[in-house]
Formats: C-alpha cells, structure tokens, sequence
C-alpha cells in the first residue's frame, strides 16, 4: 500500500478515511465484534492493511446473514 501511494499524484480516496473511523469506531462503540456491526468499513480496512485480499473481503460479506440495520447518527454527535 505505501509504494502505491507514494507512486501517485493523485488523492487516494478513503485510505487514511477507513483507518480513522475504525479507529473511531473502537474509541465509541464498546461491543463485542464490532467488525459484525460495521463489516464494510472493517473489511475496507483489512484490505488496505493487507489483511485479507479483496476477494476474501467480498466474501466475508457476501457470507453474512441478513438482518435489518438501524443507525442512530446522534449517539455521533454528542457533546463530550
């Protein structure tokens, strides 16, 4: 990942992103398997850490159940 940045010009959209709001993610929500929760941003991630390729990302996410989702934006916005 860093060779390919370091090789662009361009702006890599995302990759410092997905890194700050796992971090985010971690500091706020306390739980237990918060990857279950936010899989997309945990999977995007893993893959830019070179945890898991791409294709084991998609798979991971195609494999999950389906359930509904709810998001609360105001529990973001608090005042600390």
């Amino acid at each position: 990942m860093e060779e390919i940045l370091s090789s662009t010009t361009e702006v890599a959209e995302g990759v410092e992103t997905s890194k700050a709001l796992v971090k985010m993610i971690k500091a706020r929500c306390k739980g237990y398997r918060l990857d279950l929760k936010y899989p997309i941003v945990f999977g995007v991630a893993d893959i830019l850490e070179g945890k898991q390729t791409p294709e084991e990302g998609l798979k991971g996410l195609m494999n999950m159940p389906m359930r509904m989702e709810s998001f609360d934006e105001r529990s973001w916005f608090r005042s600390s």
